[in-house]
């Protein structure tokens, strides 16, 4: 009895099944409600950052609308305060707004622009190094966008780029008739201010007309003066007719959203964007929350349903495993089915059957000692009937040379243990080539290859069959030698013909055996052996089989009885490509220890009752 223990790696269990197709409904519903809640609050979320973010470019475009429309009324405050001033005395701005860097009167001439009284901050210039030649050369760079304030539109530029600190200049018309326009430094703190978002994670930058930046959160950007014409949302805004709006876009493969807003002065705007992973980074903080207890709650899904399958499918799995074990021929199994229900009843009804087939497989072993293994398989499933078959096949016919002889000085236990230990090693050269005992009779053993089931090449296996036997007993020789025994000759005749294979006899004793005339002539081919001085002939049907696979040596032709043509056998040598196989029939009597004397032949069938026989 064996007791059948789970090994979970031979198989996939089903309680394993079960956690699968409970956790993955599990899975597929979680997950189908995290991705609808996440995707609906993304979509809620991402409208409410779109409105937000419009929000604040409103916001800040009317702030700084404001404080342009406040600079400019600065301004003119100043210029008014300037033209009042004497001639040779100067005007301190910084009185007026510390932001003012400088305020001038310019003519415009052509494609240059005279400057006709000039106002400066001289903190802001000796704080900063600056001189009045540095703002001056800033003003002769944009002489053709300055002037275009004479054609009634404020221009607005970066001067930071060359100051080397946040600033911008802005143009207004001052006297348009006599060509005179007003030029004003500013300081960048001045509207500073107005882009501060506390709280938010937008960008806010100020462009003027052609798209260079005025304001931005990171002054770098500003004293680098950079363009921003080329960005989605800046093209957006200076193609759109409207004064506000909003898109989203992606740029350098990072998707963003965007609104803009024109502050209304010198055809500037304010645009704000923002990264839509960083805007909807506490969606997907969520969305991995989410996941996260998913995974927690699959854990404790797994953990319940395999203790809970585990108690249901064990035996269902002790049943699967006895069905290995049967499958392997050990058919004694023990399976602990405790339970009052279908599967305690089928494991008790399993166990009946494993001890039915244990009973029927000691029948087919014992079956088996008698008759060739598939015969014994084909009878116990009652395959094989009354009658035989037509088939071809080898006939295999072998005896000990003088065995009488040696008989009569060897006890009866000693015969039998000869006969024995040489039987043994003759079958199971049988056995080893695929060929079938037919029977023995005395010390001769008759056996075939090809019935009851050819497997090809019976030819050569049967050949194969009787060299292994030709070695074997050299072993056995030698063996027996050792001890101070007498050694054993044998002689083997092979033939290759049509017989008649089936069970011979009554339906209360039957033998599996063939019949024929082609076994006839394998019994008459085996007794040349002693005359020609050989242990292995074969007959020219045979021979046919084989000729490109063995060496053999023709014999004289023979004649024998049931056949009216002369007979050609074969000595078998050896297989062509054994290159240790003797070459001669002499070599091959030396090797196997086969004393010949020729006039034997002559004696060999004299004084039988019998003529079976006649050698040519």
């Amino acid at each position: 009895m064996m007791k059948i223990e789970f090994l979970q790696n031979r198989f996939i269990p089903l309680r394993y099944k079960l956690i699968f197709v409970n956790s993955s409904i599990m899975i597929v519903t979680m997950s189908m409600m995290i991705f609808i809640a996440t995707y609906y609050f993304k979509v809620d979320s991402e409208l409410r950052i779109r409105e937000n973010n419009l929000m604040i470019t409103d916001a800040i475009g009317a702030r700084l609308n404001a404080e342009f429309s406040s600079i400019l009324q600065g301004v003119r405050f100043i210029v008014n305060k300037m033209e009042e001033a004497e001639k040779e005395e100067e005007v301190n701005i910084a009185k007026y707004d510390k932001y003012y860097i400088s305020i001038g009167i310019y003519r415009s001439e052509g494609y240059a622009l005279v400057p006709l009284e000039i106002a400066y901050n001289q903190d802001i210039l000796t704080i900063t190094e600056l001189s009045a030649s540095d703002i001056e050369n800033q003003i002769q760079i944009y002489t053709k966008h300055f002037q275009k304030a004479l054609e009634g539109d404020a221009n607005l530029q970066n001067f930071s780029p060359g100051l080397k600190i946040p600033s911008f200049a802005i143009s207004i018309p001052y006297k348009k008739e006599e060509g005179l326009l007003v030029i004003a430094t500013i300081d960048y703190k001045k509207i500073r201010e107005s882009f501060e978002t506390k709280g938010s994670i937008s960008q806010t930058i100020l462009v003027n007309s052609s798209g260079n930046v005025i304001g931005h959160p990171d002054e770098n950007i500003i004293i680098k003066g950079e363009n921003f014409y080329d960005f989605p949302i800046v093209k957006k805004m200076f193609s759109e007719s409207i004064g506000n709006g909003q898109i989203i876009f992606d740029n350098k493969g990072e998707t963003f959203i965007g609104s803009f807003k024109k502050v209304g002065f010198a055809s500037a705007g304010v645009v704000s964007i923002i990264s839509k992973d960083k805007a909807l980074e506490e969606v997907y903080n969520i969305q991995r929350r989410n996941i996260v207890i998913m995974i927690i709650a699959i854990m404790i899904v797994f953990f319940v349903v395999y203790n809970f399958a585990k108690k249901i499918t064990k035996p269902i799995l002790d049943l699967m495993e006895a069905t290995k074990s049967i499958k392997e021929g050990e058919f004694l199994v023990s399976i602990n089915t405790h339970s009052q229900d279908e599967i305690g009843s089928l494991g008790k009804a399993f166990q009946e059957m494993g001890v039915g087939l244990s009973e029927r497989e000691k029948i087919k072993d014992a079956l088996s000692k008698f008759v060739n293994k598939d015969i014994a398989e084909k009878a116990l499933k009652g395959e094989i009937k009354l009658g035989g078959e037509k088939m071809s096949c080898v006939i295999f016919f072998s005896d000990i040379r003088g065995f009488t002889a040696m008989s009569e000085n060897m006890s009866p236990e000693e015969v039998v243990e000869l006969l024995n230990e040489y039987m043994t090693q003759m079958v199971n050269c049988v056995n080893l080539t695929d060929g079938y005992v037919d029977k023995f009779i005395g010390d001769a053993i008759m056996a075939t290859w090809g019935v009851p089931i050819s497997k090809g090449n019976d030819a050569e296996n049967a050949i194969n069959g009787a060299l292994l036997m030709r070695y074997t007993l050299m072993d056995m020789n030698k063996r027996r030698k050792a001890k101070g025994k007498q050694e054993v000759r044998m002689g083997c005749g092979l033939n290759y013909g049509p017989v008649v294979a089936g069970q011979i006899g009554s339906y209360e004793k039957l033998q599996y055996t063939v019949i024929g005339d082609s076994v006839n002539l394998a019994s008459r081919v085996e007794a040349l052996n002693k005359p020609f001085g050989t242990d292995i002939l074969i007959t020219q049907d045979l021979y046919d089989q084989i000729k490109e696979i063995y060496h053999v040596e023709k014999m004289r032709q023979i004649k024998v009885k049931g056949k009216s043509e002369p007979q050609t056998i074969y000595a078998v040598l050896g297989r062509q490509d054994d290159t240790d196989a003797p070459t001669t029939v002499e070599e091959l009597r030396k090797l196997v220890g086969i004393e010949f004397k020729p006039e034997s032949a002559v004696k060999a069938n004299h004084g039988e009752e019998e003529v079976k026989y006649e050698i040519l």
